[in-house]
């Protein structure tokens, strides 16, 4: 992985001036080629490092003069953007805390006390109660310096901020573990009752969560709503948020974190809105969310993509499967979402979704070979992967591409990492009925696989409707069938 071009690449307008107006202070020569690097890694996507370094050097170029000009650009370009920065908002603590260091390293106690005063300002009126800890603890330090410092004030300060930092991280711990594995899990009932009790454990011993201080609250909030989604109570979810709609939820935070969690959240209402089909409730709380969404890029960039996969699943789940194509069109052009490969993987998979939905199955299944040679879809997840995988099969059986999709059944089968109880249940059939005779297929599809108890139990739960996919199947060998005896 090539992280300096991933770097160049990502950088926007803004940050591009930042780094050419600091790497001019620092660097005065006539030719400048962490310049030229820069230029060909922003036009010239495609190349290989061995092709930068003979455009820079020519043929006889030399691989550790070619890195150390990689690492002073990587260099040069982080630290213009972390001083450019550094007064921004949740940085401004940290700002002050460095120049507090700086001066304490010289003994100039007046000055560096001033300075760690506003730091702690800083950190407490942004909630950083990890730095307020260790700030107070300087203070505490520097109190033999300064006959002014009330060390029992400090004392009380750093009590209640190391209990709202310890309660804050349990939180985002066990919120953290949900996260990863409501990610990579498909069935979610089983693997999670370990963590899920743990965490229910956790966010129950908060009596009163309404006396917490907003980003404790926030944090409170996420971690019940994550129990409240993976235990599929989405009317207890919506009982949970809505109430916090109006104040909470949609609270101006400088804050880049509290905005990220207000986005995550009002996300999960969206969807629970969605999943108990109040459209109508979706369609009033999506404009604060793209409010939210406007107010900062950063968060743009990360939350959009989650805003369109809403828009889409809503309308899945009406089967308004052409409009959720032309979202998936927006998707597809919106040049914030194109940085993140990852966004483009699910998108891609949506799209063969809708289109297997709308029966246009030839062009799914060209969206999941493509989707197949990306990179990034190989560094998904395994079971997201068979996911894909599963849809193939099923497309080209709808397609009459039998051999090809038999073949590639028998080997998913002998996988450990196939999916859940329904998937599993799905690819034991089709192997049996890869050994039936044609007219026997249409029979088994619909009497046995429409019935059979692991699939119609985790039906709700599944990406793709394998009950519906039976009939269908069922359907499309019976005019097989009736063609050819005409």
């Amino acid at each position: 992985m090539n992280i300096l071009k991933m770097l160049v690449q990502e950088l926007n307008n803004d940050e591009l001036r930042h780094y050419k107006f600091y790497s001019k202070r620092r660097n005065r020569e006539a030719v400048r080629k962490d310049w030229k690097l820069l230029e060909i890694y922003r036009e010239r996507s495609g190349w290989d490092d061995a092709q930068v370094a003979q455009k820079l050097y020519g043929p006889q170029w030399e691989a550790n003069v070619f890195a150390r000009l990689k690492n002073r650009l990587a260099e040069d370009i982080n630290r213009a953007l972390v001083a450019a920065s550094l007064k921004e908002g949740e940085f401004e603590p940290w700002f002050y805390y460095l120049i507090f260091r700086y001066h304490d390293r010289r003994n100039r106690h007046a000055v560096a006390a001033y300075y760690l005063r506003k730091a702690v300002q800083k950190a407490e009126a942004s909630a950083q109660y990890d730095l307020a800890v260790m700030l107070y603890h300087h203070q505490l330090r520097s109190a033999r310096y300064r006959t002014t410092e009330h060390a029992e004030i400090t004392l009380e300060k750093l009590r209640i901020n190391e209990y709202y930092s310890t309660l804050l991280r349990k939180m985002e711990f066990h919120s953290a573990l949900l996260d990863e594995e409501l990610r990579r899990s498909q069935s979610l009932y089983e693997s999670l009752t370990p963590l899920l009790e743990e965490a229910e454990a956790v966010a129950a011993g908060i009596t009163e969560p309404e006396r917490l201080p907003p980003p404790l609250l926030m944090q409170w909030l996420r971690l019940k709503s994550q129990i409240l989604v993976l235990r599929h109570d989405y009317a207890g979810l919506i009982a949970l948020l809505e109430p916090h709609l109006n104040s909470t939820l949609t609270a101006s935070h400088k804050d880049t974190h509290q905005s990220e969690l207000q986005a995550s959240l009002i996300l999960y209402l969206i969807n629970a809105y969605t999943l108990q089909g109040a459209f109508d409730r979706v369609a009033q709380v999506a404009p604060i969310l793209e409010k939210l969404l406007q107010r900062s890029p950063t968060l743009a960039a990360r939350y959009r993509f989650f805003y369109y996969q809403a828009h889409v699943a809503a309308l899945c789940k009406t089967e308004k499967y052409g409009e959720a194509l032309e979202v998936i069109a927006r998707m597809e052009k919106d040049q914030t979402l194109t940085v993140n490969p990852l966004y483009q993987v699910f998108g891609a998979l949506n799209k063969a979704l809708c289109l297997y939905e709308t029966r246009r199955w030839n062009e799914a299944l060209k969206t999941l070979a493509r989707l197949k040679t990306w990179e990034a879809f190989s560094e998904t997840d395994v079971r997201l992967q068979r996911q894909a995988e599963i849809l193939e099969i099923l497309v080209r059986l709808l397609l009459d591409d039998m051999d090809y999709a038999f073949q590639r059944c028998k080997s998913l089968v002998r996988e450990k990492d196939v999916g859940d109880e329904a998937d599993k249940a799905l690819l034991q059939h089709l192997v049996e009925i890869s050994r039936l005779p044609l007219r026997e297929m249409a029979t088994y599809a619909e009497k046995i696989i429409t019935r059979d108890p692991a699939i119609l139990q985790h039906q709700e739960r599944q990406v793709i409707n394998y009950m519906r996919w039976a009939e269908t199947f069922a359907n499309q060998i019976k005019k097989s069938l009736q063609k050819n005896f005409s």
